[in-house]
This record gives structure tokens, C-alpha cells and sequence, in this order.
């Protein structure tokens, strides 16, 4: 099954970069790697506080989006 090339596909991991954060509220957005989607996670939902603290905008990240268009997990590369 061919997906087209500007949706990004639910459940399998995919590479991007933090392009908002605000983890006094504790959430932030990544953005795809071809800049075309946006997608919201939430601090300890979708990655440990620990790793939230190497977090910064720019920063590279894999990450898995749900069904509803959220991030489910969120990696630091």
C-alpha cells in the first residue's frame, strides 16, 4: 500500500524537529521533517521529564503520531 508523500502515517515513527515548546504549560509541537504538518505532544504523556529538559526548539526528535493527530511517544535523536 503506497501512502501519499504528504500525510504522515499514525503509528510509525517519524523524523522532525521541536518547533514550539512551552513546558511551563507542558506541551510543545514537532513539525515533520519536510515541514508540512505540526503536531502537539504533551511533556510526560508523550516523553519522560527527564528527557524534557534536553528539549529545545530546532532540536531533532522521532516521533509517533496517533490517530487523533497527537504525539504518542516523542524520542531526542
Amino acid at each position: 500500500m503506497t501512502m501519499p508523500s504528504d500525510r504522515l502515517v499514525a503509528n510509525e515513527l517519524q523524523q522532525g524537529t521541536v518547533a514550539r515548546l512551552n513546558p511551563g504549560a507542558g506541551f510543545g509541537y514537532v513539525r515533520d521533517a519536510e515541514g508540512r504538518h505540526s503536531y502537539i505532544f504533551v511533556i510526560g504523556r508523550a516523553l519522560k521529564h527527564s528527557q524534557a529538559r534536553t528539549l529545545t526548539v530546532g532540536k531533532a526528535v522521532r516521533f509517533r503520531v496517533s490517530g487523533q493527530g497527537r504525539v504518542d511517544e516523542l524520542v531526542v535523536a
